[in-house]
């Protein structure tokens, strides 16, 4: 027998990330369209982890040190920090300027 468990979820903020540190700044033609076409899903989910003995992690929510680790991750992957646009030739691209995710 499966049994459903419900758990309140609770928003602790929104807000816009940045990167960390400085980033190429540019277009990036969007050669494969398909990714870019499915829409955009603008969540980040975190789920709580037990360790083997049953012990909780209680600063994993902690909402200042999961920002600074999404800035940290933005300046590898900072395309995902910039906005869709088109450039002067109608093409669709990435503006990677650092806007944030």
């Amino acid at each position: 027998m499966v049994m459903e468990v419900e758990q309140a979820v609770k928003l602790a903020e929104s807000c816009m990330v940045t990167p960390s540190e400085e980033t190429p700044m540019h277009g990036l033609w969007l050669i494969d369209l398909t990714w870019a076409t499915t829409g955009h899903i603008p969540f980040l989910h975190l789920y709580r982890s037990a360790s083997g003995a049953g012990a909780v992690d209680d600063d994993f929510f902690d909402v200042a040190r999961l920002k600074a680790a999404l800035a940290k991750a933005l300046v590898a992957f900072y395309p995902l920090a910039g906005r869709l646009s088109v450039d002067a030739d109608g093409r669709l691209e990435i503006d990677c300027a650092g806007q944030g995710s």
